[in-house]
């Protein structure tokens, strides 16, 4: 079964790749983009894309076991070291998460790590929340929403270095919503050899928070695993290896909603999106089998510098600098 998820996610990559190049509106973006970087840089065409797909696969490693998605750490850094413009890398950034996930997402429900109950309801509202938000991104200012951003990623991480019962959250009694939907579960922790049994608290509060994650995933043109990780794991007490990899499955719905309105706008073209998505896709197979054998305690701490790390460039990119 995993081997013909991979397929299909190959298969789709590469479908994805013919689109694009063939698609006259978005080839025609490409080559003024091509253009716009050599002559500013004096690089051969093939030079970014290769730098790209190296530091894409590296990201795709850290994005698996952050329960991040590859576009949170993505638009900040490449809008800052690479010579492309800011549209074109939030119309890349979301193709980017949406590609991480989607490899991914296989291995985690194989691994019993993403829970496909407890990603449904989330997802749903999200994804249509990410619509709107992606009309409201394109149409402010890029320092403002690079500011909010990196504000918004700080204090995530913050909550998370400050928080306790962050691996097993302990939850003595479920809600109503939790019971009518259904969300609990376990699964084997493979460091221990211990079944761990796990329940929601304060699903409303959940639900209703979806709402303002889907709106800022699509206006920022990121993934929203920033934000899916500490709500499941933080306001509604799934552990922290369960919030990981259903954050993880959650990028692929949630994103794809927001990601058509960026390619429909003319912000996505083959030499940034291309060799970022392949080398993404790469690095989240590798991720997902670290994932499975790595500490609870150790995806914290990386969690937490993955975060502030992002939320400082964005922050800095927001402010000039």
């Amino acid at each position: 079964m995993e081997k013909r998820l991979t397929k299909l996610l190959l298969f789709f990559v590469f479908f994805l790749c013919l689109s694009l190049f063939f698609c006259p509106d978005l080839l025609a973006q490409a080559e003024k983009g091509a253009a716009v970087v050599t002559k500013s840089v004096a690089k051969p065409w093939w030079y970014w894309p290769s730098i790209l797909f190296v530091f894409c696969f590296i990201l795709g490693i850290i994005a698996v076991l952050a329960g991040v998605g590859g576009g949170v750490l993505y638009v900040p850094l490449v809008s800052a070291f690479f010579p492309f413009h800011l549209d074109f890398v939030r119309g890349a950034g979301l193709f980017v998460a949406l590609a991480g996930a989607l490899a991914a997402g296989p291995g985690l429900l194989k691994r019993n790590l993403a829970n496909l109950r407890l990603a449904l309801p989330f997802a749903l509202i999200a994804s249509t929340c990410s619509i709107f938000g992606a009309f409201l991104g394109l149409s402010l200012p890029t320092n403002i929403v690079q500011i909010l951003l990196g504000l918004t990623i700080l204090f995530i991480s913050v909550l998370l270095l400050t928080s306790k019962n962050v691996e097993y959250p302990i939850v003595t009694k479920q809600d109503a919503i939790g019971v009518a939907l259904g969300l609990h579960g376990a699964y084997m922790e493979e460091t221990t050899g211990e079944i761990v049994q796990w329940k929601t608290k304060n699903t409303g509060v959940g639900l209703l928070l979806f709402i303002l994650i889907g709106t800022v995933a699509g206006m920022f043109g990121l993934g929203a695993g920033w934000a899916n990780l500490p709500v499941l794991n933080l306001v509604m007490g799934v552990p922290l290896k369960i919030s990981v990899a259903t954050s993880k499955f959650l990028l692929s719905i949630t994103d794809t909603s927001a990601a058509w309105v960026y390619l429909n706008r003319g912000c996505v073209i083959p030499l940034i999106a291309i060799p970022s998505i392949i080398g993404l896709m790469l690095g989240s197979i590798v991720g997902v089998r670290i994932l499975a054998k790595a500490k609870p305690a150790l995806i914290r701490y990386i969690v937490i510098a993955v975060l502030i790390f992002a939320g400082l460039k964005a922050l800095l990119k927001g402010l000039g600098h």
